[in-house]
């Protein structure tokens, strides 16, 4: 698959091989867990978890393959 980190639309996109559009995970930028303000970058790990640099958020954070997302592995404070 595609990993896109979509900036402008405060979301992660995953293309299938072909181009074609298999899923998003996206929310308000409220700024909870979950919700991306400017993601800027991403990482794929072996075992499918997106690891995901929040910019807008200041923080770094995983989502498992089953779309849940995890508390930030670091955070601005």
């Amino acid at each position: 698959n595609i990993y896109i980190a979509d900036t402008g639309n405060n979301r992660i996109v995953v293309l299938r091989p072909d181009g074609s559009f298999l899923a998003a995970y996206t929310a308000p930028n409220d700024g909870s867990v979950g919700n991306f303000d400017q993601p800027s970058g991403l990482a794929v790990t072996s075992a499918g978890v997106i690891i995901v640099a929040d910019t807008g958020n200041a923080r770094v954070t995983r989502i498992l393959p089953s779309w849940v997302v995890l508390l930030p592995l670091v955070e601005r404070g």
